[in-house]
């Protein structure tokens, strides 16, 4: 019985409300992980900026840019291919809904920067400790290879 009890508390602790991600929050790190070993850091690089906002009506946001990344020569409709293709391949965004379940946080895409992403649902495990949130995906296959992301966000304060 005494295990029974503390399952449940466990379980009663990851239980969130979706009021309880309300907010802007700020990424302060990513790291890429292969069989519950970190393979890479700063999978974004050191200092990747972003932000994620979850408003009240299950509306949600994200943006991340990676670290280093370098501005184009001018107009960014005229540069050329390889500068748009640089600047792409380091900048994600997308924006939808969310729903809380379990220790779990989906976020389903109405808008994103990767058009192929528009009507899936990114599952994302949670766990908070206070004003810290880490977000974990789901396995993802990069170079052949099945990678989970940690994302560690910050709660800015309201303005």
């Amino acid at each position: 019985m005494a295990a029974l009890l503390c399952v449940v508390a466990a379980v009663d602790a990851q239980a969130a409300e979706p009021a309880d991600f309300y907010g802007t929050w700020k990424l302060r790190s990513v790291s890429a992980w292969i069989d519950g070993r970190e393979v890479n850091p700063a999978a974004y690089g050191p200092h990747p900026t972003g932000f994620i906002h979850y408003l009240p009506g299950g509306r949600m946001a994200a943006v991340i840019s990676y670290d280093g990344r370098k501005p184009m020569k001018g107009d960014r409709l005229k540069a050329a291919e390889s500068e748009k293709a640089e600047a792409y391949a380091s900048f994600l965004a997308y924006a939808g809904t969310f729903r809380v379940e379990g220790d779990k946080v989906i976020h389903h895409v109405e808008a994103s920067a990767y058009q192929n992403d528009v009507g899936s649902e990114q599952v994302r495990f949670f766990r908070r400790d206070g004003d810290t949130l880490h977000l974990e995906s789901v396995p993802l296959m990069r170079d052949g290879k099945p990678q989970v992301y940690k994302l560690v966000w910050d709660r800015l304060p309201d303005r």
